[in-house]
């Protein structure tokens, strides 16, 4: 564990899916655990709806604020799940083009001692067509990285 993991910060990454419920999970029971505080952070991928390209034009300023609005909710829902756990958490809505650097960015600037990401644990083509945010994660944070799958 890293040095900092004790008095320092954890941060978990969610995105309403089942593995990234199970990470939460994970987090919070270690973050309670070590006396650690969480932050749960959810990364709205600017790209997908357009930003910085045009794509959506003047419907995007109608649609935005619903989006961020569920985006808040996914990691509001995830901190409040870390709490019911016991865990010191918060919720966090980064907005970035990639998720992946987004979370390490935020993991090092909270000075993170540990991250934690869900994984669907897809191989082979999907893994490749799909990508692969976890192992992303764990090549680009400044800490400790555990995958739950």
């Amino acid at each position: 564990m890293a040095k900092n993991a004790g008095t320092g910060t954890f941060v978990v990454a969610t995105d309403g899916s089942p593995p990234s419920e199970r990470a939460v999970d994970y987090a919070a029971d270690l973050a309670q655990r070590f006396g650690a505080r969480l932050q749960v952070v959810h990364v709205l991928e600017l790209h997908v709806y357009g930003l910085g390209t045009g794509a959506l034009g003047p419907q995007l300023a109608t649609v935005l604020p619903d989006v961020e609005r569920a985006a808040e909710g996914v990691a509001g829902s995830a901190a409040a799940r870390a709490r019911e756990r016991g865990a010191d958490a918060e919720a966090r809505l980064l907005r970035a083009h990639e998720a992946a650097s987004a979370i390490a960015r935020h993991a090092e600037a909270v000075g993170a001692g540990l991250v934690f990401v869900g994984s669907h644990g897809r191989t082979g083509l999907p893994r490749i067509l799909l990508g692969s945010v976890a192992e992303r994660v764990v090549r680009l944070a400044p800490c400790p990285v555990l995958v739950v799958r």
